[in-house]
């Protein structure tokens, strides 16, 4: 059994900080100190000040964090974000709502993560705990302002084109996470790797304005559902 949830909008709201947008003297000079040609090239630093911290170079991408990069701060969203609608189901347990946010600058937009579920399976109904286990595979999206993308490739400086590329999973651990959290779960586990490492499907993609941030991950959940079986068979349950 499969269900899958469409993409949710979330609003986040930030910490006030400036986005980081590099130059391409600044992504030459990166490049150069990623370079593995032989002999090594005489990399020159850029001459305005600077303002990347952290990078994580794949094949010919180099991923850049700002040189504040907070990964346990919320950065700010885009001042062009548009949430769309909200659509109201009169059998949703938990339904939408519209909550009104301040926004005095452009660096203070809420930011929003789209959420996707899939429930793959359902199992280990337990009617006299009033529990269930569900396998769920899911999906977040979102966009880092923090975050930028350098070419290396034949020295074409920053990214202009979006070019999405895999990072590894273990990039959790560098930039900003959304928290997920299941409401009434009895246990919520990861699926692990063999030797205990998260296994995430992690991409990137630059964007005119930051770096959007696809995460995808199994978890296994064990649910409190209260059961009603007064109507058995014809009785129906839903669970919050």
């Amino acid at each position: 059994m499969r269900i899958s949830l469409k993409l949710l909008p979330l609003l986040l709201l930030p910490l006030p900080c400036c986005p980081l947008a590099m130059t391409h003297a600044g992504c030459k000079f990166i490049c150069c100190l990623s370079s593995l040609s032989s002999p090594l090239p005489t990399c020159v630093p850029p001459s305005e000040d600077r303002v990347w911290g952290r990078v994580t170079c794949i094949s010919d991408h180099c991923l850049v964090h700002s040189v504040h990069y907070d990964k346990y701060s919320v950065p700010h969203g885009m001042d062009h974000t548009d949430h769309g609608e909200v659509s109201h189901d009169q059998d949703d347990p938990c339904p939408a709502k519209e909550v009104p946010h301040k926004i005095s600058g452009a660096h203070d937009q809420p930011l929003e993560v789209k959420l996707a579920i899939t429930v793959n399976s359902i199992s280990d109904i337990r009617l006299d705990e009033n529990s269930f286990t569900a396998a769920l595979k899911v999906k977040m999206e979102w966009r880092d302002p923090h975050l930028d993308v350098c070419s290396c490739h034949h020295d074409e400086g920053p990214m202009d084109v979006a070019t999405r590329m895999m990072m590894n999973g273990n990039m959790e651990e560098w930039i900003w996470i959304p928290d997920l959290t299941i409401w009434e779960h009895r246990s919520f586990v990861r699926e692990e790797g063999v030797t205990m490492e998260k296994l995430n499907k992690i991409y990137v993609k630059n964007m005119e304005k930051g770096v959007q941030v696809d995460l995808e991950f199994d978890v296994k959940a064990s649910v409190n559902c209260h059961f009603n079986t007064s109507w058995y068979p014809f009785d129906r349950n839903m669970c919050k």
